[in-house]
């Protein structure tokens, strides 16, 4: 009895296999991304005196390479990219009364994991989403000296939206991405941090070609 079932599920398996649809492709877009900060650092006694302010989103890009493996209208869809996103930072002066508008960036790998299911050539999605980060600018690089970074090597979120297949190889999608974890403890200077979140939430348009 144990070798019957043993037997039907490695053929049940084998065949699941066979019938599934695997494809790989390519895949580049735009997003739109804001940083969240509320900070101010320095004060009488220091060579600075600032206060940063969320500004206005920035649009970032990414590319890279997608697989995508579908069985039964359901499918799981890894993927792995170059990612630059990041948000603009209102920098004012407090001593002297000026503002600058500053654009804090970070270079990423960016690994998510879309699962879902196909409604004719729409697909409902969402899945965890891991972010290494290679570089990053920061916002007062230009405006002060001795600037400091208190970044993590790897952040984790999640990402959730809509696509849809056009003629069976073009793959377009829109996805948020929001953050579960953030990257340290942001920016330096002295004794006084301003806390970045690298994670920052995005709003992601891509398009992708199967093949």
């Amino acid at each position: 009895m144990k070798r019957s079932i043993l037997l039907f599920t490695a053929l049940f398996a084998i065949s699941s296999v066979s019938m599934a649809q695997i494809k790989f492709g390519l895949r580049g877009g735009i997003s739109s991304s804001s940083i969240k900060v509320d900070e101010v650092i320095g004060g009488a006694a220091e060579d600075y005196y600032y206060e940063l302010e969320s500004g206005d989103a920035m649009i970032g890009y990414h590319f890279g390479a997608m697989m995508r493996v579908t069985l039964f209208g359901a499918f799981i869809q890894p993927e792995v990219l170059f990612s630059s996103s990041g948000g603009e930072v209102k920098i004012t002066d407090l001593t002297e009364n000026t503002e600058y508008f500053k654009n804090q960036t970070y270079n990423k790998i960016s690994i998510p994991v879309m699962v879902g299911f196909k409604l004719g050539p729409a697909r409902l999605q969402a899945g965890p989403a891991a972010s290494f980060t290679l570089s990053s600018k920061p916002a007062l690089d230009d405006l002060v000296d001795q600037v400091e970074e208190d970044f993590k090597t790897a952040t984790f979120g999640y990402q959730a939206g809509i696509g849809v297949d056009v003629l069976n190889f073009l793959a377009i999608d829109l996805k948020y991405e929001g953050n579960l974890s953030k990257l340290g403890d942001g920016i330096t200077l002295g004794d006084y941090t301003a806390s970045f979140d690298t994670r920052n939430p995005q709003i992601i348009l891509s398009v992708g070609i199967m093949f």
